[in-house]
């Protein structure tokens, strides 16, 4: 079985030297000569077999036939992201060995390392952003070639590697976007101003780039209520109640409940699964709840782990003819940025609506205020660049009674969660939760089995790690229950000779989640 060993090393032994062993691996000492053996406790038994014997590489024998992954994506390399990883198969590979690659004059060569054996050469690959329109969509074929001193020349394949080409996006001051028309994928992202993303409960604002995002103010908020009208909610998020009626996703995403008579609606709950305001007596803020680790948008059947933005708040009711209690307001959408390299956002808002006021009467009496909606959520993740954001996931206020009715109750503070690979997070409203992520410095061409690895996160969250291989496939038998220790954990993975993609799943996150994976292509010559 492969072997994960994790350690966890304190923040004040970082740069400095750790000795690490397992006893079992320790053999006996037969005689004096076994004192100066060196121990390795890393030694992977089937890796160190399955890995071919070092020989002398012949270069009039160069072969090679197969390239993996298949697909190199536009931008990669560009905006603070890593270069792109391809790993070439053959055999008599010197360390003379070159790669060229051919089919699109965006694609160059930055450096390749061959492997000891000479069974393997790792490739690092630049493809730029290509602002040519027609390069937005589809894809091109690449011909990788190997030549090294000596050989007859140049070994080539065709057809099992593409450039996929990306759209890119750039918004404009003052712009709203409707959040089904984005693609899933961009080459990179860019903007100045205001651009105010829509849609409903069902569907967020995620921006997803290869290379990087680079924007003004992006808002997604809840609506406050206005007279007897409900707040909507973000994109991604939940609409207020009307008057007397609870707000949307009560129970389920946080939403505040209804106001009774004479009662305040109660605030709308944070996003990710809250639980409802106090609808029946008012003045009470909507409670947070769900995961703080954001793990997924998938709805369990609890809803406890729901990434939705903000419930909205419940309306207050009133008890006399000619009342008015408020309406709630709309809870906070969903924003995602994700990209390979940098992030920056001078402010991100996916707060929550204010709830309504009550009407009074013409006779006096009372009635209840409705309730805010909560916030939303924000996600903001960078595989390898730096994240300069600000961000903000503020619950909406509560609407004041009328008379001696209830008020209703303020929506709590949604979720941001920001995975960054160096550095200090930035100060948000409410303080944003650190995800899992590889350190910048991580290598993506390692020579030894057991390369040691940090990774960032949050104290006390879990992680659980595989490895994927070339074809994809899962390969199991990796640790669970790994915990980080003051803001990061070293990971030391048994690696796969060739192409191997580390993962890492938050718990209580499923594997190969969007948001609760976490990978980097590495490559290992044995």
């Amino acid at each position: 079985m492969r072997q994960f060993l994790a350690v966890v090393v304190p923040a004040f032994l970082v740069g400095g030297c750790s000795l690490i062993y397992n006893p079992s691996n320790i053999k006996p000492m037969i005689d004096a000569q076994a004192d100066a053996k060196v121990v390795d406790v890393f030694t992977q038994i089937d890796a160190r077999i399955d890995a071919a014997p070092v020989r002398d590489a012949d270069p009039t024998m160069l072969t090679i036939d197969q390239v993996v992954p298949g697909v190199i994506y536009e931008g990669a390399g560009d905006g603070g992201s890593r270069n792109a990883l391809i790993v070439v198969h053959g055999h008599h590979m010197t360390q003379m060995a070159t790669a060229q690659i051919m089919g699109a004059t965006t694609v160059s060569v930055v450096s390749q390392q061959v492997s000891v054996d000479g069974d393997w050469m790792a490739v690092l690959v630049h493809a730029a952003v290509d602002d040519t329109p027609a390069t937005d969509t589809g894809t091109a074929a690449l011909t990788v070639a190997v030549n090294e001193p000596g050989a007859s020349g140049p070994q080539m394949l065709t057809g099992m590697l593409v450039l996929q080409n990306l759209p890119k996006l750039s918004t404009t001051a003052g712009q709203s976007i409707d959040v089904t028309t984005l693609a899933p994928m961009y080459s990179h992202v860019s903007g100045t101003g205001t651009v105010t993303f829509t849609g409903d409960s069902d569907h967020q604002a995620v921006l997803r780039a290869v290379a990087d995002i680079s924007l003004g103010t992006v808002v997604s908020k809840g609506t406050s209520a206005n007279k007897d009208a409900a707040g909507g909610g973000g994109a991604g998020g939940c609409g207020g109640g009307a008057v007397g009626v609870t707000g949307g996703c009560a129970g389920f995403n946080g939403g505040g409940g209804g106001g009774a008579a004479l009662a305040g609606g109660g605030g709308g709950g944070n996003a990710a699964g809250a639980a409802a305001g106090n609808g029946a007596g008012g003045g009470m803020a909507g409670a947070a709840g769900g995961t703080a680790q954001i793990v997924n948008y998938v709805t369990d059947t609890m809803g406890t782990n729901r990434a939705g933005g903000g419930g909205g708040g419940g309306g207050g009711s009133g008890g006399v003819v000619g009342l008015k209690g408020g309406a709630g307001g709309g809870g906070g959408g969903v924003i995602e940025l994700d990209a390979g390299g940098d992030i920056t956002a001078t402010s991100i808002d996916v707060s929550g609506g204010d709830g309504g006021n009550a009407t009074p009467g013409a006779l006096g009496g009372d009635a209840g205020g409705g309730g805010g909606g909560a916030g939303g959520i924000v996600v903001v993740r960078s595989q390898h660049g730096t994240v300069m954001v600000g961000a903000k996931a503020l619950g909406g206020g509560a609407g004041t009674p009328a008379n001696s009715g209830g008020g209703g109750g303020a929506g709590s503070f949604g979720k941001i969660r920001i995975d960054a690979p160096g550095g200090t997070l930035p100060t948000t409203m409410p303080a944003a939760h650190r995800g899992p992520m590889y350190a910048t410095a991580t290598p993506q061409i390692v020579t030894t089995v057991n390369p040691m690895m940090m990774v960032l996160g949050t104290t006390g969250d879990t992680v659980d790690g595989y490895d994927r291989d070339s074809s994809d496939m899962d390969h199991n038998g990796e640790p669970m229950g790994q915990m980080f220790t003051n803001g990061m954990l070293n990971l030391v993975p048994a690696m796969i000779p060739g192409y191997n993609k580390l993962c890492l799943t938050l718990e209580p996150g499923m594997r190969r989640g969007d948001l609760a994976d976490a990978c980097i292509e590495i490559a290992y010559l044995p």
